[in-house]
């Protein structure tokens, strides 16, 4: 076998990345921060370096969209590549999209947007996952069980701006690795139970912002230092690499209040009583499906779950309410349009969804509660109120899409509540009106708005 001698100096390195060099004993690397911090290209070289020097390297570069990766991750080693004069070493494919080394090591690209090509990859080295708050927690299932090898321990690496769609304290990626500490970088173990069986994920995480990159021009910091007066949130995501919680100029739930509301997990728990009655309450759009599971007695109010079932259809929604809530006395009310006919029922003869739910989930006709839906001015002015007054309590971890919705739902100048792109589900504001829908079948007679008879 020929070998070419290569020298990599140290100095073509970020300081503040030179620690990554070293990671026997790391599952996965964490690199995140402010726009032009220098990771994206500081992971590329890297990776490079290992496929250059190590005995076996199949590395697998993941986005959540396949056909972003060609202009990020790919193009960003050919640099690399192109600069450190080695072209001679490597062949750039775009049909597949693979990067191979003359050693007989490469890079292979895959997206989540087709997850049974991240599950199909043999023998993995590990992967670099660009944008990885983009990812959800399914997308980040599929790859953490995909990658095992025959050929040794595998390592993700993960870079990423700490932008999330909502609140950040709510979002899973920030749940499940960064919410034990307040330190911005830092290594940790985690353990995780599987059955019997338990096992140590060694994980590290490192901040950095473009004043750690030499190479960020005075006019990109003078856009980021910009961002202080035109868009704090921005601010703090894009100049300071900091979490952040998206501002809501002008929310429709004004009265939400999460320390109030949330289940703390503490002394007050939002817990089903088996020996009540839930009320499902549903709002019918294709993509997804929703629903919210409420108990309730008096003024006191439980949201048990909001159940999101993206490209589903109502038999679906059905189905999984049987699985989950087997046996249970079930009460439905919700969104009135469920009358109309629905060409998304199989079955002619049950040609509205009321119909289907009542069917499939062997309703008597008194268990079928809904209503006209209410005027937005007048459900504004009821739900909060609701909020306001009533003993309210959501289940944290099984109402994300609601805690979404009562944070970020926003009134437009017109009274409207802004929908925006309906195939977006964090748009839809759809486990919202699950909830509007709820309190203007029980609640309506607190409404202000109403006149008092």
């Amino acid at each position: 076998m020929n070998y070419v001698e290569i020298e990599i100096h140290d100095d073509v390195f970020l300081p503040c990345y030179s620690h990554l060099r070293n990671d026997e004993g790391i599952d996965i690397d964490f690199i995140y921060g402010s726009r032009d911090s220098g990771k994206s290209r500081d992971t590329a070289m890297r990776l490079v370096e290992k496929c250059l020097t190590n005995d076996y390297f199949r590395h697998v570069l993941a986005r959540k969209t396949f056909n972003t990766i060609k202009d990020s991750q790919w193009q960003v080693i050919k640099d690399v590549v192109e600069e450190w004069g080695l072209q001679d070493l490597f062949v750039f494919k775009t049909s597949p999209l693979e990067i191979d080394c003359i050693n007989g090591n490469k890079f292979i690209s895959r997206g989540f947007d087709n997850p049974q090509k991240i599950k199909s990859i043999q023998n993995p080295s590990g992967a670099w996952v660009e944008e990885g708050n983009e990812l959800t927690s399914e997308d980040w299932i599929v790859l953490i069980t995909s990658l095992r090898s025959n050929n040794g321990a595998t390592k993700i690496d993960v870079t990423f701006n700490p932008e999330c769609p909502g609140d950040f304290r709510e979002f899973w990626l920030y749940k499940d690795y960064f919410s034990h500490t307040t330190e911005e970088s830092f290594s940790h173990v985690k353990t995780i139970t599987v059955g019997l069986e338990s096992f140590d994920l060694h994980y590290r995480a490192t901040h950095t912002t473009y004043n750690q990159n030499p190479y960020c021009t005075p006019q990109r910091k003078a856009v980021y230092e910009g961002l202080k007066t035109v868009s704090p949130y921005h601010y703090r995501i894009y100049a300071l690499g900091k979490w952040g919680v998206r501002e809501n100029k002008s929310p429709f739930v004004v009265t939400f209040n999460r320390d109030k509301h949330l289940d703390s997990g503490t002394i007050r728990k939002c817990v089903r009583d088996f020996n009540k009655p839930i009320y499902i309450s549903f709002d019918f759009n294709r993509n997804p499906m929703c629903c919210s599971v409420i108990q309730w007695q008096g003024n006191v109010v439980r949201f048990l779950e909001t159940i999101k079932l993206p490209n589903s259809t109502i038999y679906d929604m059905c189905t999984q309410i049987k699985i989950r809530y087997p046996k249970a006395l079930i009460i439905v009310c919700g969104d009135y349009a469920g009358n109309q006919r629905s060409g998304l029922v199989q079955n002619q003869d049950l040609n509205n969804y009321w119909k289907v739910i009542k069917k499939e989930l062997t309703l008597y006709d008194g268990q079928m509660q809904y209503i006209v839906n209410p005027s937005i001015e007048e459900n504004e002015v009821l739900v909060n109120f609701c909020f306001a007054n009533l003993d309210i309590l959501i289940n944290p971890e099984k109402c994300q899409a609601l805690i979404f919705d009562l944070q970020f739902a926003e009134k437009m100048a017109n009274g409207k509540l802004r929908k925006g792109d309906r195939e977006d589900p964090t748009q839809q504001l759809d486990a919202l009106d699950t909830a509007r829908y709820f309190f203007n079948r029980y609640f309506a007679h607190l409404n202000p708005l109403k006149p008092k008879r």
